[in-house]
């Protein structure tokens, strides 16, 4: 089952199709080549699906070709390749493969892969999206991001950031559970302030809303009840409705 799940995952890296506004960058990826299967796309770049082949192409100049390797044999079930996809990784220049990369280590049980992906996400110098999507494998991997609250926090308040403010919330129930009481309050602060900012895209305030309603603070009640109060669109009225009504009965 995890190494479907995995898959999946790496999926998501490899389409590009992680937030509203990835483009593709690494080794002039195109939409054709975003229609192909992970398989089917080693072959258009001349890589035989051969254990040898494969681990060979770790080493591609392409970081696309690279993650693409690791993504094949762990599909595969390619244990073998665990020690070669440990030396591509900490080799990894390119963030976005690292990720691709670390997903599939950590999809194979190496516990490398996780603290690969725990780095990244909690490192301030990365930009948003990789930060992102290094949460989002964590998290979907079942495995503990509570280091990444910092950094997505940290992007929240840069305009240069904006258009990922709506995914990057959506992280945020689950790191809460797992951080300090004073980091909680922080979270809880930012995205409070979030909701009732009117100057803010009607995706983010939703987005705020969701949040709120998942992390289920009983104080949020009040911030979403003034919110509705504010909001002239019915449509994002009436979502931040359901949301208090969530939020309300598991103050129950």
């Amino acid at each position: 089952m995890l190494v479907k799940h995995a898959a999946w995952l790496i999926e998501i890296i490899l389409c590009s199709c992680v937030a509203t506004s990835l483009t593709a960058q690494n080794g002039g990826i195109s939409s054709n080549n975003r229609d192909k299967s992970p398989a089917e796309e080693l072959r258009s770049y001349g890589i035989e699906l051969s254990e040898p082949s494969l681990i060979a192409a770790l080493q591609n100049s392409n970081p696309r070709v690279r993650m693409l390797a690791a993504h094949q044999l762990q599909g595969d079930g390619d244990t073998d390749g665990i020690p070669a996809i440990q030396i591509a990784l900490s080799a990894e220049k390119d963030p976005r493969a690292g990720v691709g990369i670390a997903t599939a280590l950590s999809a194979m049980h190496d516990p490398k892969g996780a603290e690969y992906l725990q780095a990244m996400c909690a490192d301030t110098t990365q930009p948003i999206r990789v930060v992102f999507e290094a949460t989002q494998m964590l998290q979907l991997l079942d495995a503990p991001s509570e280091g990444c609250a910092d950094a997505l926090l940290g992007s929240l308040n840069r305009t240069s950031d904006r258009d990922y403010r709506e995914v990057v919330l959506s992280l945020f129930p689950a790191i809460y559970s797992e951080v300090s009481k004073e980091l909680s309050v922080r979270i809880l602060h930012v995205i409070q302030n979030l909701l009732t900012d009117t100057t803010q895209q009607p995706s983010v305030r939703l987005a705020a809303g969701h949040a709120l309603a998942q992390i289920g603070v009983p104080s949020s009640v009040e911030v979403i009840q003034e919110a509705i109060s504010r909001e002239n669109d019915p449509v994002i009225r009436a979502s931040l409705q359901s949301d208090l009504n969530m939020l309300e009965k598991k103050s129950q």
